[in-house]
């Protein structure tokens, strides 16, 4: 995987421009509608929290495989698959029981909540695209700003504590899951971690527009050029699932980078003169 190294990095640069806001900044509003700096910092908690909560899980349930191969040395390859998951599983866990006494008493509401909604998931489930995890998000604005505003209000005596403590939990998690792609549990359900932590990136990249916005007059937050790549091209590739016209294609690919991502993630509205189809399916969060 590229993602978990892209998002580990993307987090450390963001990290340093959160470390420099002020108590005057962060209790200003920000350019999301009824957030707060601070409302957006305690979302970018969540952002790790989420990627802490990550387990695997088995790519298929047994008696399916078991049919598909036909018993025998499907067995074997079941037993040693469930062994090698298990194995992993026990890796996150004890990765997660290492962290220190102050981290763990620390542990935000919200993780404890995404965990809780990660194992509720029914094994079995077919693994959910990038497209399939963001069209979730028109339906959980109201639950994000409330998971964001309860972690802003329960750390605001060290918001900055909080965020290191998710993102140390989180780089645990990733450590543990290993550099091979594999299937992981989340909130919606069953999906590849590389897939999952492009949604990730994204939320890392997008909100440090929005900490632009808010803070016009404060140093821009950084944006790394990998991080921005990945954020591009996962945008387009799920532009691709969701029009396929390739004039649609055409004219998103006919914009700035800069400007795609923007209309894309709902930060732009679409200018008069932008073809009207490429309009119709923008914003794609």
């Amino acid at each position: 995987m590229q993602s978990d190294l892209i998002f580990t990095a993307h987090s450390a640069a963001l990290r340093v421009c959160a470390g420099s806001l002020t108590a005057d900044e962060m209790s200003a509003p920000s350019a999301l509608d009824g957030w707060t700096v601070a409302d957006l910092v305690g979302h970018l908690v969540a952002v790790h929290d989420a990627v802490a909560a990550l387990r695997p899980v088995e790519s298929a349930p047994a008696a399916d495989r078991r049919e598909a191969a036909g018993g025998g040395a499907a067995d074997s390859a079941e037993s040693a698959g469930r062994e090698a998951a298990g194995a992993t599983a026990a890796a996150v866990e004890a990765t997660a029981g290492t962290a220190a006494g102050g981290e763990a008493a620390a542990a935000s509401t919200a993780g404890d909540r995404m965990a809780a909604e990660r194992d509720q998931n029914a094994d079995g489930a077919p693994a959910l695209t990038v497209n399939e995890y963001l069209q979730g998000y028109a339906g959980s604005k109201q639950r994000v700003a409330d998971m964001a505003r309860t972690i802003s209000r329960d750390t605001a005596a060290d918001p900055l504590g909080a965020w290191d403590n998710a993102a140390a939990q989180a780089k645990r998690t990733l450590g543990a899951l290993g550099a091979a792609d594999r299937l992981v549990s989340t909130r919606r359900g069953p999906m590849m971690a590389s897939a999952f932590l492009d949604t990730r990136v994204i939320e890392l990249v997008v909100h440090a527009g929005d900490l632009r916005r808010s803070l016009p007059q404060h140093p821009a937050p950084p944006v790394l050029p990998s991080a921005q790549q990945r954020v591009l091209a996962t945008l387009r590739e799920v532009l691709t699932a969701r029009a396929r016209q390739p004039a649609v294609l055409a004219a998103a690919s006919a914009l700035s980078p800069e400007q795609f991502v923007d209309l894309a993630t709902g930060r732009a509205r679409p200018e008069p003169d932008l073809q009207a189809e490429l309009a119709a399916v923008l914003p794609l969060l």
